[in-house]
C-alpha cells in the first residue's frame, strides 16, 4: 500500500515538473518571438523614417528648383542668371554673371547662398579701369541642407575699407602728351601708377591721375584723393581727403 502511494506521488511530481517545463519552454519561445517581432518593428520604423527623410528631401529639391525656374533679378538689373546644366528636368548647373562693384557683388552672393544650396565649379573675375568687376560664377545646384557654410567667392577677402593717411605719399607726377603717371609710396614700397592701375597690397585701384593729385578707389567703392605737397602746406607731408560720391 505504501509502495503504491509513493508511486502515485512520483507520478504526480513528474507530471507537475513536466507541465512546468513545458510552460517554461512556451514562455521562452514567446519571449524569443517577441524580441524578433520587436526587432522587425524597429527595422520597419527606421525604414519609414528613412523614406520620410527621402521624400522630404525630394520635396525640398523640387521647391528649390521651382524657385530657380522663376528666379527674377529685378533687384539686381546688372546681374544675369542662366541655367547651364539640367538633369531629369531639374536645374543642376547655374551661371551668375554681371558687372558691378564689390560692394554690389557681396550682398548678391550672400543672398544666393542663403536661399540656395550652391557649390562653385568655376569663377572668373576681371577688374575694369572704372573699379567695376566683371564676374562669371558657375555653380552646381545641390540638395538643400541646413547649416550650410558660407563661401567667399569674391576676388579677395572683402573688408570694409580702412584708409590710413600715414601709409601713403604722392612723391611726384609726370605727364607725357595727354597721359599722366604718378610715383606713389605705399608704406615701404613705391609704385608708378596710371589710370586703371591696381595695388594688391592695399586693395585699391587708380581711378584718375592728374598733375597734382591721384584718386584711389577701394574695394568697397569709396574714393580717396592723394595730393602733392605744396608750399602752402609744407608742415604736412601729404594731404588726403575722401571724395564724396
Amino acid at each position: 500500500m505504501l509502495t503504491f502511494k509513493l508511486s502515485q506521488m512520483k507520478t504526480s511530481l513528474s507530471q507537475l515538473l513536466s507541465g512546468r517545463f513545458i510552460l517554461l519552454l512556451i514562455l521562452l519561445q514567446v519571449a524569443i518571438w517577441y524580441l524578433l517581432i520587436l526587432d522587425v518593428h524597429e527595422d520597419w520604423q527606421q525604414s519609414q523614417r528613412k523614406l520620410t527623410r527621402i521624400w522630404k528631401s525630394w520635396q525640398n529639391i523640387q521647391q528649390q528648383d521651382a524657385l530657380l525656374q522663376t528666379m527674377q533679378n529685378e533687384q539686381w538689373p546688372w546681374l544675369s542668371m542662366t541655367s547651364i546644366n539640367s538633369r531629369n528636368q531639374l536645374i543642376t548647373g547655374w551661371r551668375i554673371e554681371g558687372v558691378a562693384s564689390l560692394t554690389e557683388w557681396q550682398p548678391v552672393l550672400e543672398s544666393l547662398q542663403e536661399r540656395f544650396a550652391l557649390s562653385v565649379i568655376g569663377i572668373k573675375w576681371q577688374r575694369r579701369q572704372d573699379a567695376q568687376w566683371v564676374g562669371v560664377v558657375d555653380v552646381d545646384i545641390e540638395p538643400p541642407a541646413p547649416n550650410r557654410e558660407w563661401q567667399n567667392w569674391l576676388p579677395s577677402r572683402f573688408q570694409k575699407s580702412v584708409f590710413h593717411e600715414e601709409d601713403w605719399h604722392l612723391s611726384s607726377t609726370m605727364k607725357v602728351q595727354d597721359r599722366c603717371s604718378a610715383l606713389v609710396q605705399y608704406r615701404q614700397r613705391h609704385y608708378w601708377l596710371t589710370e586703371g592701375s591696381w595695388i594688391p597690397d592695399a586693395s585699391v585701384s587708380v581711378s584718375k591721375v592728374a598733375v597734382d593729385y591721384v584718386i584711389l578707389v577701394a574695394k568697397d567703392g569709396k574714393q580717396y584723393r592723394l595730393e602733392r605737397q605744396t608750399r602752402r602746406s609744407l608742415d604736412d607731408d601729404y594731404q588726403q581727403q575722401e571724395v564724396a560720391h
